[in-house]
């Protein structure tokens, strides 16, 4: 997005910068990030409100050019990290920002998204409406492509749902098809990862909680993927009354005395 409302600490962008890889130096390069640049902004930061008498409109301009150029890619480069499913409290602490800035602009990143799906579609731009429209809800919920039709039932969270992916419920037809009691197992193995606790009770409790939370995954996968199902079938009549000769009723044909 443009207006980001996150502001690079441009001491920490410069050194972040400097310990970047080859490739990501280069795609920095053709964007239009000048590492000379960095260097004056970590030194004094630069400032698009600041005018000077003495400068012309052009100078200005490129100037203010030139400082969005560099926000952009400072906040491009944290998106990329909540697309890559490093963890909140990591990023935060590598850019310095905290975890609301960070679900913010998750949030703006992901409706400023879906403002230019619509102006593709208003130009008939199908291929990067495309493009976008599966970019959206990664940008939403920070995770990778794959785990998209996972992460959007209201049960399951990115880390639950990199689980659920890594233990072999890698598609929503999976997951619909499984049990309650294998999805009970999978959710009991990432729990004992995430903590332990010999209390008897507490695990008990634990495990209920596991169970309860089991079947509602179960039921929303199961709904979902119906839903995705009926989808497909209305589709496919749609299409096949749109290719069918006018006046020819498809579903009549087989009856009418021509058809035998």
């Amino acid at each position: 997005p443009v207006h980001s409302g996150i502001d690079p600490d441009w001491n920490h962008f410069a050194k972040l910068h400097s310990t970047m890889d080859e490739v990501s130096r280069q795609v920095a390069h053709l964007v239009g990030v000048n590492e000379g640049f960095l260097f004056q902004a970590s030194c004094k930061a630069p400032s698009m409100s600041r005018s000077n008498p003495n400068e012309t409109m052009k100078v200005r301009m490129e100037r203010d050019r030139e400082i969005l150029v560099h926000k952009r890619f400072w906040v491009a480069m944290i998106l990329t990290e909540l697309l890559g499913e490093v963890p909140l409290a990591k990023v935060a602490a590598k850019y310095a920002v905290s975890r609301g800035q960070l679900q913010s602009l998750q949030t703006i990143a992901a409706t400023f998204c879906g403002m230019v799906i619509q102006f593709c579609d208003r130009l008939k731009w199908w291929g990067l409406s495309a493009v976008l429209g599966s970019l959206q809800p990664r940008l939403s919920f920070g995770v990778a492509a794959e785990l998209v039709p996972l992460v959007q039932l209201d049960s399951v969270h990115p880390a639950k749902a990199r689980h659920l992916y890594d233990d072999g419920f890698t598609t929503l037809e999976l997951l619909a098809a499984s049990t309650e009691r294998r999805i009970e197992e999978s959710l009991l193995r990432l729990r004992a990862l995430e903590s332990y606790r010999p209390d008897a009770a507490a695990a008990k409790q634990k495990n209920s909680v596991i169970r309860a939370d089991a079947r509602r995954i179960l039921r929303e996968a199961k709904a979902a993927w119906d839903q995705q199902v009926q989808a497909g079938f209305d589709q496919a009549g749609t299409r096949a009354a749109m290719q069918a000769p006018a006046g020819v009723d498809s579903s009549d044909e087989e009856g009418s005395p021509g058809g035998r």
